[in-house]
């Protein structure tokens, strides 16, 4: 009977293991495409925040941040089935990965629904993702949250866009439902949202929330527009430096304290055109009047 017992006690802990050395990499997200760079970093594994480029075949775990530059992008498929593109100009955090263990042999991409519940919260610091959610078991989230807002779906094809409007100087928020049931919560009550078509073709309608509505649903082929103006009360503890991508912080000269002071009265210093906000033109080069080892404008030397 000892040895019996033995026996069953020695399998229930090869199970287990075997049941840990499975559940171990689910977690995760696969990359499976890369156009241009990809940055990537990981402070909550690694105990620092060294920045590395990602390859095709990488993956990527809770805590993980990926950086896209200008003409870069990269797609990756979680351990749910469901595919996500990070799109250029865009930096986004995997603030939550977690999985339960299942069973089969199917690869990520074979996976045509959520085999076991599954929640995952992908923060966009700025720019944009497409994504497409698989079937979700019961249990399971799939949200993808701003500083206005978070976009919740139960299996669906959507397109998250949170960016800086340097001309109205103001945060958007948008949601499109391509396909499928998404919701958003906005955390910004008793403001105006608007509606638009996806595809833009008609003006977008404003919409007036009430104090006690946050959330809202979004209909199919509609996006969903969550302002965030300079005049809000809340706008500074909502909003910061980190939430405006390098490419527009670069074309705003106000967005750059530094090149703001150094480039005196703006105007014939031989830094930035008032007009244009953007460095003057080297009238024998024909090239912007930047400076090669910095990558900024030519400081005046007055």
């Amino acid at each position: 009977m000892k040895i019996i017992s033995f026996i069953h006690v020695f399998t229930g802990i090869i199970t287990l293991l075997a049941t840990i050395a499975h559940a171990a990499p689910l977690s995760n997200a696969k990359i499976v495409e890369i156009n241009g760079s990809i940055i990537h970093s990981n402070k909550k594994l690694s105990g620092k925040a060294a920045s590395q480029p990602v390859r095709v075949g990488n993956l990527i775990y809770e805590g993980a941040t990926l950086t896209a530059g200008e003409n870069s992008s990269a797609k990756f498929i979680f351990s749910n089935g469901s595919e996500v593109t990070l799109e250029q100009n865009s930096e986004i955090v995997f603030t939550k990965l977690k999985q339960k263990p299942f069973s089969g042999s199917k690869t990520y991409e074979q996976l045509s629904r959520d085999p076991s519940q599954s929640n995952t919260l992908i923060n966009i610091n700025y720019g944009s993702l497409y994504a497409y959610v698989k079937k979700l078991a019961n249990g399971s989230s799939f949200d993808v949250q701003t500083p206005l807002g978070v976009t919740i779906v139960k299996g669906t094809r959507f397109h998250a866009k949170f960016t800086f409007d340097s001309n109205a100087d103001s945060f958007r928020f948008e949601t499109s439902n391509v396909e499928g049931l998404v919701r958003v919560r906005s955390y910004i009550t008793g403001q105006e949202i608007e509606f638009s078509n996806v595809d833009q073709s008609q003006e977008a309608i404003p919409v007036k929330l009430p104090p006690s509505q946050t959330d809202i649903a979004v209909p199919q082929s509609k996006t969903l527009v969550v302002i965030l103006k300079k005049d809000n009360p809340n706008y500074d503890s909502l909003v910061g430096d980190e939430n405006i991508s390098p490419k527009v912080r670069a074309l705003v000269p106000s967005l750059n304290p530094d090149k703001a002071d150094s480039k005196g009265s703006g105007e014939g210093d031989g830094t930035i055109d008032p007009d244009t906000g953007k460095p003057y033109v080297d009238p024998v080069t024909g090239k912007p009047n930047i400076d090669p080892d910095t990558g900024r404008p030519y400081l005046n030397p007055e």
